[in-house]
């Protein structure tokens, strides 16, 4: 009995421990595409799809089933230098998404409410790092997404 109650405590933590954080995104940013690629990999992560066009140059992984995470890096997305975005099902770690937005020197300059048709009503919250550094968090009862752009 002493047994599975420590692993019943012992499966959460590790599920935690493998969510990508904000210094991950950050890190991720400065990847070529086949370093993004092995790294998400890595993480779990499994081909989803590649976007290129005139405005747009990016790769995109995903992990789980429904409900699970998406991953993707953009090289080029429209005047960006680069760009990535990260979604997740997971709401309840938007605290510890604030918190560690506040140690890496993000300031909150902007939230509003949105009207999406095709997603529903979000929560939008913009935050800067100096004045080419951005990261926007939209949010949803059932997800979040976080987008990191550096602009040119």
């Amino acid at each position: 009995m002493k047994k599975l109650l420590l692993l019943l405590l012992f499966i959460p933590l590790v599920a935690i421990g493998q969510s990508i954080s904000v210094s991950n995104i950050l890190k991720v940013a400065k990847m070529d595409r086949e370093s993004f690629e092995i790294y998400a990999m890595d993480k779990g992560f499994v081909f989803h799809k590649v976007e290129e066009d005139e405005h747009i140059k990016g790769l995109t992984m995903f992990k789980g089933g429904y409900g699970g995470e998406y991953l993707s890096n953009y090289s080029k997305f429209f005047g960006d230098k680069h760009s990535i975005n990260y979604q997740t099902y997971n709401t309840k770690r938007l605290s510890s998404i604030y918190k560690e937005l506040k140690t890496l020197g993000f300031k909150l300059v902007d939230s509003k409410g949105l009207e999406n048709n095709s997603d529903g009503f979000q929560y939008e919250k913009n935050y800067q790092r100096g004045t080419k550094e951005g990261i926007n968090i939209y949010i949803k009862s059932d997800w979040v997404e976080i987008a990191y752009s550096v602009r040119k």
